[in-house]
């Protein structure tokens, strides 16, 4: 759009490093200053994985942007198949209703917090290097006639977009487990707890219900 401009940031150390595991910490930072263009922003976050896009939390449509910028902290640790990521976001979209007007800030925040355990003896696919997930080795893939590799997860999301006049609060309890058949596939079994109270969208108003979920991923590098 017209007048845009914007650029990002992220740096991460892992102050601890051992042969069974280590502890990783980052931070990363983002600024845009958004077009004359774009009179509103509006971007819902989904609550319940991407198999049922309906249950969404809305932040609802901010009028007027003039800046947008977000930064967040990072926390992962990994012994041997244990594994935890947990991460911090705040979002803070400056509008101008006219020229000479102040800027109005408006807050989003949201929350991560995700452990699991491969139990069947392979090692969390981290990457030292980037600070980021990546494949995780499959010691008996089924393909040479094992049991592939078996792992427990858990995860809570939090999303706080009260801040904003038609902004919602809502999170999210997830546990799984999921089957590596081979280093580049997996089935994913899943149950999610949601509770989501919209004040806009397509369902407005409180709302807790249950999913169970399955999905077979695969990839190939």
């Amino acid at each position: 759009g017209d007048g845009v401009v914007a650029y990002n940031v992220r740096a991460h150390w892992n102050p601890l490093i051992w042969s069974t595991g280590m502890i990783h910490v980052g931070s990363w930072y983002y600024y845009q200053k958004i077009g004359k263009d774009t009179t509103s922003v509006n971007n819902p976050a989904t609550i319940a994985t991407d198999f049922n896009s309906n249950v969404e939390v809305s932040p609802g449509s901010i009028a007027n942007p003039h800046r947008d910028q977000a930064y967040g902290y990072e926390l992962a640790g990994v012994y041997r198949g244990l594994w935890t990521y947990d991460e911090y976001g705040r979002r803070r979209i400056e509008t101008l209703a006219e020229p000479t007007a102040p800027l109005a800030t408006i807050d989003h925040k949201a929350t991560t917090l995700a452990a699991g355990w491969l139990f069947t003896g392979e090692k969390p696919g981290w990457d030292r290097k980037n600070g980021t997930w990546g494949g995780t080795t499959v010691l008996n893939p089924v393909t040479r006639g094992g049991w592939g590799g078996w792992e427990l997860a858990f995860r809570f999301d939090k999303f706080d977009y009260g801040d904003a006049p038609k902004g919602s609060v809502a999170h999210s309890y997830t546990g799984g487990i999921n089957w590596y058949l081979t280093d580049w596939s997996r089935l994913m079994l899943e149950y999610i707890d949601w509770h989501t109270d919209n004040a806009v969208g397509n369902f407005p108003g409180p709302d807790r219900s249950e999913e169970h979920t399955s999905e077979l991923q695969s990839h190939h590098d």
